[in-house]
């Protein structure tokens, strides 16, 4: 056979695939994964069915999505080959499983593998065992602690310091707290503040520090009764729990009641996902989410500051490629200070000295090739435009007119305020474009900038947001399409010629309508779309007794 075990899986659970077959592979078994082993061109139906022929045993990994359409498919061509040629068909439960999954009676009929506390030591194990037919050696290794799930911290993790000081002292309050992002896309490095700093006050909860992974950004984000079961399983893993949610929640409570554990619930869906989590001190709750929990304390995440920015990028380059200060700033600026960004590039630079720096500069500064040149295999999730469409995938579910919405702010190149989204949109009276943009902001999908009184769309989601077909699986009728953009950038120049119009009104009254056009004008003049009309440009006309002396006279059609 050219490979030991065939994986085949939901593609929502693909992130847990990855690191499964990382396990695996480090086991010295061959692991066959449609996205390492499909042949470009090559019809992926067939593709699989090879893939399954050539495979020892078949891995059935079943997550919080369930089995998938074509897993169902493979599953059957599977235990269609066990009938005839012995071979094993094993069922893998992954984090984020339900308690009791919908699996066929065929599958059920067979020794699965547990793996919803986490892809650990003991679980691989047991794996290797059921593809090789070699039991592992029990004694060789410490049985896990159920209690003790933190992934490790980052060795580099850079800037948050007034975050991470907050967090502490309100966790170590007995405090229930919620991180979630102020931009909120993927990427800002939620889960690795919460870890970091639930490394860093771990000896204040020596009875466990539990993560939940919730799922919030997938297809099926885990119900609150299954995370409940998640932490009562790591303390009582041989329980049989009720399906109940009130009884279920009752035992939540007394098996943490009395004890420090530190629980981090990882990308909640919402604040009702979350909230049934609440546990009483002296036990303590972290929430990630990139949509606002309304749970506790609750402190919103920004973009890196510049000088962490530079920091972490000069860290990752290290002295193999060191860069001068102004090179690391405009590298950090075209990665809009993205902790995910400024990773994926800072290892491209480390790991490609040949690439020019001038090149890929040019290359994640232009919108058209920014997130092409963002995407990267070298660092774990380093594909930064797969990691933020993870939320437009939410809105055109649940809200398509929402997301044609969202969409026609694509076309602006700048902040901008409530009269210009309104414009876009086609609404005639202003306030009525407040909720959208308030559902939005919720959505973390858009940010708005309480000092300058705009709003504005992350630089790295525009493209997506222009189009976002391209980024996403899910397709909608009537949804975001490039006659939509079209129409909404016509609606942008008309709205600013409108403006300009209004400003040169304003100066022609002559007195304090002066300076009130030009403010008009300045406000707007950055943020303008180009404006092409059938003739030359004019000017503003000096009013009656005025004489222009200090300014560059305005263009006007």
């Amino acid at each position: 056979m050219d490979y030991d075990a065939f994986l085949s899986h939901h593609s929502a659970d693909k992130p847990l695939i990855r690191e499964l077959r990382r396990r695996l592979l480090a086991q010295d078994l061959r692991v066959w994964l449609d996205e390492e082993d499909l042949r470009p061109g090559q019809r992926w139906q067939d593709g699989l069915e090879a893939g399954i022929r050539a495979s020892a045993s078949v891995l059935v990994c079943i997550g919080g999505s369930g089995i998938g359409p074509w897993e169902d498919e493979e599953m059957q061509a599977a235990l269609d080959l066990a009938a005839h040629e012995k071979r094993p068909v094993i069922p893998v439960l992954l984090p984020g499983a339900p308690e009791r999954p919908a699996i066929s009676i065929f599958l059920k009929s067979r020794t699965w593998v547990d793996l919803r506390e986490g892809i650990d030591t003991a679980g691989i194990g047991r794996l290797v065992w059921g593809i090789t037919g070699e039991r592992p050696d029990a004694g060789a290794r410490a049985a896990p602690d159920r209690r003790r799930q933190l992934p490790a911290d980052l060795s580099d993790f850079t800037g948050r310091t007034a975050e991470r000081d907050w967090l502490e002292a309100h966790l170590t309050a007995g405090r229930s707290v919620a991180i979630c992002a102020l931009a909120g896309q993927g990427g800002l490095g939620k889960t690795a503040l919460a870890v970091h700093v639930a490394h860093r006050i771990g000896e204040r909860f020596p009875d466990g520090q539990i993560l939940i992974p919730l799922g919030g950004a997938g297809e099926k984000p885990m119900s609150a009764l299954d995370a409940m079961a998640w932490v009562i399983r790591a303390f009582e893993p041989e329980w049989r729990l009720p399906d109940d949610e009130a009884q279920i929640q009752a035992l939540y409570r007394g098996v943490l009641n009395g004890r420090r554990v530190l629980i981090l619930a990882d990308d909640a869906a919402g604040t009702a996902q979350v909230a049934p989590l609440t546990p009483s001190p002296p036990a303590a709750l972290i929430v990630t989410s990139r949509r606002r929990i309304a749970l506790g304390e609750r402190r919103d995440l920004d973009l890196l500051e510049p000088a962490a920015a530079r920091t972490l990028l000069a860290g990752i380059l290290g002295e193999g490629r060191a860069l001068r200060d102004a090179d690391l700033d405009r590298l950090a600026a075209a990665c809009d200070r993205l902790p995910l960004a400024l990773r994926v590039a800072g290892a491209h630079l480390a790991l490609h000295p040949e690439v020019p720096l001038p090149e890929y500069l040019a290359a994640i500064e232009d919108e058209a090739t920014r997130l092409q040149a963002l995407d990267s295999e070298a660092i774990e999730g380093g594909h930064v435009g797969a990691v933020l469409a993870f939320s437009v995938e939410q809105l055109l579910v649940a809200d398509p007119g929402l997301a044609v919405s969202w969409q026609a702010l694509a076309c602006f190149p700048a902040p901008f305020d409530r009269a210009a989204a309104a414009a876009v949109w086609g609404l005639a009276v202003e306030r009525e474009a407040q909720p959208g943009l308030s559902k939005l902001i919720d959505r973390s999908l858009l940010r708005w900038d309480a000092g300058t009184g705009r709003y504005r769309l992350h630089d790295l989601l525009r493209p997506i947001a222009a189009a976002p077909w391209r980024w996403c699986r899910t397709r909608v009728p009537d949804g975001p399409s490039p006659e939509n953009l079209a129409l909404a950038r016509g609606r942008h120049s008309a709205h600013f010629l409108a403006v300009l119009r209004a400003a040169n009104a304003r100066y022609l009254e002559g007195h304090d309508g002066v300076g009130a056009g030009l403010a008009a004008y300045d406000a707007e003049a950055a943020r303008s779309p180009p404006v092409r009309c059938g003739r030359r440009p004019g000017r503003m006309r000096t009013p009656p007794g005025w004489r222009w002396t200090t300014r560059t006279p305005v263009p006007m059609c």
